[in-house]
């Protein structure tokens, strides 16, 4: 029923938010326990609804990548786009731009600027095509290319171009407060 979605949902918000507490920290093993314990407990409770446990594989995969163990968060990525595949359309919905944009950084991080762009492009092209108005997923997406593009690739026409975009997709959803909005596009 809806209130036993609701639930789960708000048990994976708090257990991705505990768990985020341990980013950037030598612990990030008891964030990795915390969530890693609300899967199983989603997949043994209300194992209708373990396709809401890609949020849960997708802090995994950030988890470890504020750790600086690449080769452990493309595993969680995968698993996070697997649940996603079969749960919905193929690139349907804002989680397959949230799940692209961890490939993307996972990749840059790697040195794979190519594969990084693929992923950001890709993840721009469902916004684009769907024209998504999550705002937390574009920013994220626009910022990560303008600077994979200026930082990276060294192509600052194509960062001041994606810039302009993102600064009219602010302009078209907050108006006149739109100037504002432009640190959380620069980072």
């Amino acid at each position: 029923n809806l209130w036993s979605r609701k639930k789960w949902e708000l048990f994976i918000l708090a257990a991705t938010h505990w768990a985020s507490t341990y980013e950037e920290t030598d612990d990030y093993q008891e964030g990795i326990q915390i969530v890693e314990s609300a899967i199983r407990k989603i997949e043994t409770e209300a194992s209708e609804l373990t396709h809401l446990t890609s949020f849960l594989y997708h802090k995994i995969g950030f988890i470890y990548i504020y750790a600086f163990k690449y080769d452990l968060a493309l595993p969680a990525h995968q698993k996070q786009l697997e649940l996603l595949e079969k749960h919905y359309a193929k690139d349907s919905n804002w989680e397959f731009v949230m799940a692209y944009n961890g490939f993307a950084r996972i990749e840059r991080k790697l040195g794979e600027l190519e594969k990084s762009l693929d992923y950001y492009l890709k993840a721009k092209e469902i916004i684009e095509k769907l024209n998504l108005e999550n705002f937390y997923w574009t920013t994220v997406t626009y910022r990560g290319l303008i600077r994979l593009y200026s930082n990276h690739l060294g192509n600052m026409e194509e960062a001041i171009k994606l810039s302009k975009r993102a600064f009219e997709f602010a302009q078209a959803r907050f108006g006149g407060n739109a100037f504002e909005m432009v640190p959380y596009y620069l980072g």
